[in-house]
């Protein structure tokens, strides 16, 4: 049996008509709207079980689990650097203690072997002076040796003089690189007295024309050594403190107006001014510098008699 024209014509309307309401109806492909609704529906059944995250989700938990272990690992490492360092705090401060302790008790000996030292010294000055004055030759021989012990410190002197205090700066120099700007500070410590500093202004004070000079109470003499160990500054190893009181003895106005002038004199103004370190100058009329280290001790022995 077959269909007429007309029937065929409007089969095939209903048709087209059904295709664009199934086009406008349903837009998606069918594979597309499935995995858009498991992916809606699935954000509630993820954590129950034999539910199925999609793989894009298990990154962010393993990425946070890692950071977590991270952060455990690292305060871990934290926490045992910490107890080590408390542990040896101690022990550091007790090494420290021993040390300190050491040197004072070198020092305290030092001191008494120099003062066993000067006493023997003078027993000698005498004995020699008893017997050159026995003999004319010996009188003028006397007084030869003791201005040679004057120039090279082997007596004690008293007169006037320049007392030259230099001291650290009680405040840290505000530029942190201010010491480059000052060659002779410590690195990093613009404020802080080195021991260029002391041997400038020792140099200054003999070119000014002073007789004898002593630094902390050590007289200088021309074996004399300035220098540092550390962040100490050491006069014939003898280690200083600050304030440091350079004494130089000789004619007052001439020694003040030549070292007060100096090029060295007003650079130190300037550091003064500049980084706060101590700097004053004072003449006063009766200055003493002890006797200095001397020359090492020899003992002489008589030839033996020829055969």
């Amino acid at each position: 049996m077959t269909s007429a024209p007309g029937d065929r014509a409007t089969a095939g309307r209903n048709r087209s008509m059904s295709l664009l309401d199934e086009l406008t109806v349903n837009a998606l492909d069918p594979g597309y709207q499935q995995t858009v609704d498991r992916r809606v529906s699935g954000a509630g059944t993820a954590d129950q079980p034999g539910g199925r995250r999609d793989h894009p989700r298990r990154y962010p938990r393993r990425r946070r689990g890692l950071l977590v272990a991270g952060l455990l690992v690292a305060g871990l490492l934290l926490a045992t650097a910490a107890a080590q360092a408390r542990s040896r705090a101690p022990a550091s401060a007790q090494v420290r203690s021993s040390l300190a302790a050491d040197v004072a008790a070198r020092t305290r000996d030092t001191d008494a072997l120099q003062s066993q030292v000067a006493q023997l010294r003078a027993q000698v000055a005498a004995a020699r002076a008893r017997g050159l004055a026995a003999t004319r030759s010996g009188t003028a021989m006397a007084e030869q040796v003791a201005a040679l012990e004057e120039a090279n410190g082997g007596t004690p002197l008293r007169g006037p003089g320049l007392r030259v205090t230099l001291a650290d700066a009680t405040l840290p120099t505000p530029d942190p690189l201010a010491a480059t700007k000052r060659p002779s500070a410590l690195p990093g410590d613009a404020g802080r007295i080195a021991d260029r500093d002391v041997q400038d202004v020792v140099n200054a004070l003999w070119a000014a024309g002073a007789e004898a000079i002593s630094v902390g109470g050590q007289r200088l003499t021309p074996q004399t050594a300035i220098r540092a160990a550390g962040q100490a500054i050491l006069v014939d190893f003898r280690p200083l403190s600050p304030p440091y009181d350079v004494i130089a003895l000789g004619e007052q106005s001439q020694l003040g107006n030549r070292f007060g002038d100096s090029p060295t004199a007003r650079r130190f103004r300037t550091y003064a001014a500049t980084y706060g370190i101590g700097f004053t100058i004072r003449s006063e009329r009766a200055l003493t510098v002890p006797v200095g280290a001397g020359p090492p001790l020899r003992a002489a022995r008589p030839p033996a008699p020829a055969p």
